[in-house]
């Protein structure tokens, strides 16, 4: 990838991610599979919840704004996946989640992912901004910025 004032687009996939847990209790109220409801309509299981929120979570990004090097990567928009199958995650004491020590399944995922093409010797920075508004948490607005240094 150059990066002399021209937009980077990423080959392959490597960063980010809107993921749900059951354990953080802040899924909107729908009812599960089980639901004792005179309604026999399929009702959805709890992967099938977690996944329609994460999907929302990630589509309600206004801004999504990665740069390398100060130079911005183009269409980060068509670098999103979503989890082919729910998976567990081991949360350690006083995580920043806020949930209990322990392992949580089932767990999805859906986000932008970029895998970058090897960078050059030296210091590099790359910095992620992301504003989405209207998320089943409220407005989640972030920037984090990593510093690299390639020996």
């Amino acid at each position: 990838m150059e990066a002399e004032g021209h937009a980077l687009k990423p080959d392959r996939w490597l960063w980010g991610n809107h993921s749900v847990t059951q354990a953080a209790g802040a899924l909107p109220e729908r009812r599960l599979a089980g639901d004792t409801s005179r309604d026999r309509r399929r009702l959805p299981s709890a992967v099938d919840v977690l996944r329609e929120a994460a999907a929302e979570n990630t589509e309600a990004a206004e801004v999504l704004e990665v740069t390398i090097d100060g130079v911005p990567v183009q269409n980060v928009r068509e670098y999103r996946a979503a989890s082919p199958a729910p998976f567990s995650l081991t949360y350690p004491e006083n995580s920043v989640v806020g949930v209990p020590a322990g392992e949580y399944y089932p767990q999805v995922a859906d986000g932008y992912w970029l895998m970058l093409a090897p960078l050059s010797k030296g210091e590099h920075l790359i910095e992620i901004h992301v504003v989405a508004p209207g998320t089943i948490f409220g407005t989640i607005e972030f920037t984090t910025v990593h510093h690299l240094t390639v020996e």
